[in-house]
């Protein structure tokens, strides 16, 4: 197969060979870290030919080749991002999810339809999402709820 990009389409490539990578590998053990090595080197090896020479470099060490710094300068920040977004829905999401099965239960709750489910959930989302975008962190303390603050 042959496939022909411009110089910015390859460096799209990379990015997303890059973050694809970091998203399936960031948090898990060694044994799963090669699994999509031999790609992402094969796409990493023609980066100087294309122009993208700057991203990438080898590693005498790991002997393979890697991002250089410029090129985590250039994708940290999207990795950023998406951790930042990603903490604060998982966040409200899991603690709707929590004071759902303590109003409901745990059987009730897993008895519901997916559309029941999103239904009784929302209400609990929006309380959470309410909290969390006003206050953030601040209010958040273990065995609180929303609305449930200790006086002091």
């Amino acid at each position: 197969m042959k496939i022909e990009l411009t110089k910015d389409q390859y460096r799209d490539l990379l990015s997303l060979a890059y973050l694809g990578e970091w998203v399936a590998n960031a948090y898990e053990k060694e044994r799963r870290r090669f699994l999509l090595a031999e790609t992402q080197q094969r796409l990493y090896s023609l980066a100087g030919d294309a122009g993208c020479g700057d991203w990438i470099a080898a590693d005498p060490k790991e002997q393979r080749l890697v991002p250089t710094a410029a090129m985590e300068k250039a994708l940290g920040p999207l990795i950023d991002a998406y951790d930042d977004h990603a903490f604060w829905d998982l966040l409200a999401e899991r603690l709707a999810e929590r004071d759902l099965v303590a109003e409901r239960g745990h059987d009730a709750v897993h008895e519901l339809t997916d559309g029941q489910y999103d239904e009784a959930l929302q209400p609990h989302l929006d309380r959470w999402w309410d909290e969390l975008d006003e206050h953030g962190l601040d209010r958040l303390a273990a065995g609180q709820q929303p609305g449930r603050h200790r006086r002091k």
